[in-house]
């Protein structure tokens, strides 16, 4: 056998494939788990109306911070719609719930899920007493927030 080492690399090739698989299946249940959990909760309750009412329109960013969730619209220029936490009785999310909410998002704005159209990053504010702040944000990529407004442009 002159070629052992041929065998050898596709056989670990093969393991890595399959170790990968089982991780993200892992990961899309762990996904679900999180998304089920906080759909039974006063936050996704109040919030979830507002992410509804925007599920057809062209949303330009979405923001999820402790405090409050923001859409942004790209058209109308200018639209916006917030929703502030500690308005409505609600204490600032924890950065677990934080996060769930962030993921959730694309439940009630499926375009926004689409990563081909619109990106999720990760904020980190520094606080005044040290700590961190984190906060999501999605944004609509270049390309598609042309190729929208030039659509509406007709």
């Amino acid at each position: 056998m002159k070629h052992w080492w041929v065998l050898l690399l596709g056989a670990a090739l093969l393991a890595g494939s399959a170790a990968t698989w089982v991780s993200l299946a892992r990961d899309e249940r762990l996904r679900g788990r999180i998304i089920d959990r906080l759909k039974t909760t006063s936050v996704y309750a109040a919030v979830s109306p507002m992410l509804r009412r925007h599920r057809n329109d062209l949303v330009e960013s979405v923001t999820v911070h402790p405090e409050s969730v923001c859409v942004r619209l790209l058209i109308p220029v200018g639209g916006e719609s917030r929703f502030t936490f500690t308005r409505h009785g609600m204490d600032s999310l924890s950065p677990e719930t934080l996060r769930a909410l962030a993921v959730t998002v694309t439940d009630e704005l499926p375009e926004v899920g689409n990563v081909q159209h619109y990106r999720l990053r990760r904020h980190a504010d520094l606080l005044p007493d040290g700590r961190k702040s984190l906060w999501y944000e999605y944004t609509i990529r270049p390309r598609y927030r042309q190729r929208m407004l030039r659509r509406a442009a007709g």
